[in-house]
């Protein structure tokens, strides 16, 4: 059980850190007017993904 939640908070906290570094990423790139459309889709979609993982990683470790 322990071990478990662990690994959980380890897993929440790469998603968090990785989805905070994309979305400074994004902000930056947007602030200097660099991005194509497609791009700016894709970045906000794998944005999104890693925050729905860092929220079920915390939700199934209970915290």
């Amino acid at each position: 059980m322990t071990g478990g939640i662990v690994i959980a908070a380890i897993g929440y906290g790469l998603t968090s850190i990785i989805g905070v570094a994309l979305a400074i990423g994004v902000v930056r790139r947007l602030w200097e007017r660099k991005f194509d459309g497609d791009e700016l889709v894709a970045s906000l979609i794998l944005l999104l993904v890693l925050l729905g993982m860092a929220a079920l990683t915390r939700w199934m470790a209970g915290f």
